[in-house]
């Protein structure tokens, strides 16, 4: 059996941890895009100081791209989210848990995985996250909209485009 408070202490502080991840890959992410923009700025321009500094910008802003989402997309990381969404899933079952507040971070933090980077290589990976959102949410009888992330996929060019032929 589980100690609900040591229980709820715990889940809280990894899945505090889960979003701390997130939250770091996020700003990654936007302090790159926004690098990319000041990179492309000074690129256009004539002037001998601002290449120089345009190319210190590029070292910085490409040993940061590859790692801004690999910190959450990568095994480990959804192996966290598939063992804290089966203990919420078997809380939320009895429906008078002392987990059960922690469904909406939970949830929360899987649908900010699911945005980080949708791109068709990450796919796989989206649709494990999306299946532990909806075993949760279904345990726990909430309503979780995630149609818009399954067309995204469904009807994007790399998924809907004609398969070629086999070579016989």
């Amino acid at each position: 059996t589980l100690d609900s408070t040591t229980g709820y202490r715990y889940a809280f502080i990894y899945i505090r941890q889960l979003a701390i991840h997130l939250r770091n890959a996020i700003v990654t992410k936007k302090n790159n895009k926004t690098a990319q923009a000041e990179k492309n700025k000074t690129k256009k321009k004539k002037n001998k100081q601002k290449k120089k500094d345009a190319g210190k910008q590029k070292g910085s802003v490409d040993a940061t791209t590859e790692g801004a989402h690999s910190s959450v997309y990568n095994w480990q990381y959804i192996n966290g989210l598939r063992a804290w969404s089966t203990l919420l899933k078997e809380q939320a079952k009895g429906g008078d848990s002392e987990l059960r507040p922690l469904v909406y971070p939970f949830i929360q933090v899987a649908l900010g995985v699911i945005t980080l980077h949708p791109t068709a290589r990450y796919w796989p990976l989206l649709l494990q996250v999306m299946s532990l959102v909806m075993e949760v949410a279904g345990a726990a009888s909430v309503y979780v909209p995630l149609a818009g992330h399954m067309l995204l996929i469904l009807e994007s060019k790399e998924f809907t485009k004609k398969a070629k032929p086999s070579t016989q």
